[in-house]
């Protein structure tokens, strides 16, 4: 005799367009009047090179005799808010050069005209450099490196880094056929000096900033360096079961 478990899971999906969708200009405030027919939109804008924070003011006309939800959405991040308030603000990091949704609702109410205002926003293209590292499949079963190449080049080739700006190497984990396994991240130099140190910071979907003594700021919270190295030999980091 054995024991035997068995779960069955029902679930259901449904899906629901908004009801105004538009492309609009982070330059521009826009008013959209939402009521109980028409109590959903959809935004999309495009996001610039920037690094820092943005903010997007939410002004409703109701005031508190009203409910609505509010988030912003791109790629694997979202973040909202429900609110009954005159003007609420939403602040997040941006990925830049993406397109980002922002999506309103209105949850109780008869209607309401919302002024969507965007903080200016800094480029920021002389201050970062990104690296978009390559994924290549080792003969290892489910095992993969993440290696910088340089145009028309074939074989990895060691990053160039200097004080004048931050150093960014971008790679994708992906959603399914990773997250089971380990993450290892390694940093070294390739030229021993006492004079060079190098400072890194690792973060999942936003860009971190390193502060002059040293520090990752990621947000509000600063907190020490996940590699501080000056040597030839490799600084390694493991992640087990990272996220997507």
């Amino acid at each position: 005799l054995g024991a035997n478990c068995q779960t069955i899971l029902d679930s259901e999906l449904s899906v629901e367009r908004a009801k105004i969708t538009a492309l609009i200009d982070i330059n521009v405030d826009h008013t959209v009047l939402l009521n109980e027919t028409v109590n959903s939109a959809s935004l999309e804008f495009l996001i610039p090179n920037i690094r820092e924070f943005a903010n997007i003011s939410i002004s409703s006309s109701c005031e508190n005799h009203c409910k609505i939800a509010a988030s912003v959405v791109v790629d694997e991040m979202s973040i909202g808010v429900v609110t009954n308030s005159s003007e609420e603000t939403l602040s997040f990091i941006p990925y830049p050069k993406n397109f980002h949704y922002l999506n309103l609702r209105l949850l109780t109410g008869n209607s309401t005209n919302i002024t969507i205002t965007f903080s200016p926003m800094i480029e920021e293209s002389n201050y970062l450099e990104e690296i978009q590292l390559v994924r290549k499949t080792l003969p290892e079963f489910f095992s993969f490196d993440y290696d910088y190449y340089q145009e028309n080049s074939t074989t990895p080739v060691p990053v160039n880094i200097s004080d004048s700006e931050l150093t960014v190497l971008s790679f994708r984990v992906g959603g399914v056929y990773d997250i089971g396994g380990t993450l290892s991240v390694g940093i070294r130099l390739l030229n021993e000096s006492q004079d060079t140190i190098v400072i890194g910071c690792l973060s999942l979907g936003i860009y971190p900033t390193i502060t002059r003594g040293g520090s990752c700021r990621l947000t509000s919270t600063t907190t020490l360096p996940d590699f501080w190295m000056n040597s030839t030999t490799a600084q390694m980091l493991h992640i087990p079961y990272p996220e997507p």
